[in-house]
Order: C-alpha cells, then sequence, then structure tokens
C-alpha cells in the first residue's frame, strides 16, 4: 500500500489539486524514526519516489 500512495501521487493530484507533495512512509520507517534511527539508515533518502525531505524537520536530520 505505501508504495502505491507513493508511486501514483502525480495521478492522484488530477482530482485533488495540490502543489505539495505528501511525503508517504512505510510504519515500521515512522517506528523507527521514533526509535531516533536515522532516516538515511532506514531507506528514506534514496527508495521514496516522493521527497522526505520535509520531514527531516521534524527527526532532528
Amino acid at each position: 500500500c505505501q508504495m502505491q500512495l507513493d508511486m501514483f501521487q502525480k495521478e492522484a493530484k488530477q482530482y485533488v489539486p495540490s502543489d505539495k507533495d505528501m511525503p508517504i512512509i512505510h510504519m515500521s520507517q515512522l517506528i523507527g524514526l521514533a526509535l531516533g534511527i536515522s532516516p538515511a539508515e532506514l531507506g528514506m533518502t534514496k527508495r521514496h519516489m516522493t521527497s522526505t525531505a520535509a520531514l527531516n524537520r521534524f527527526v532532528g536530520a
């Protein structure tokens, strides 16, 4: 499910206009962030179609 939400944001924007991307992360990544694991260690910097950079201000990266 996470991959589908991440991959098809462009198509979804045709129905719900928005100029912002919404980073979609997997539950295990969310738990990892809560435990203090860095986004890079969780694969959030390279493995997502939508940038997760907006999350950096919340995780102290």
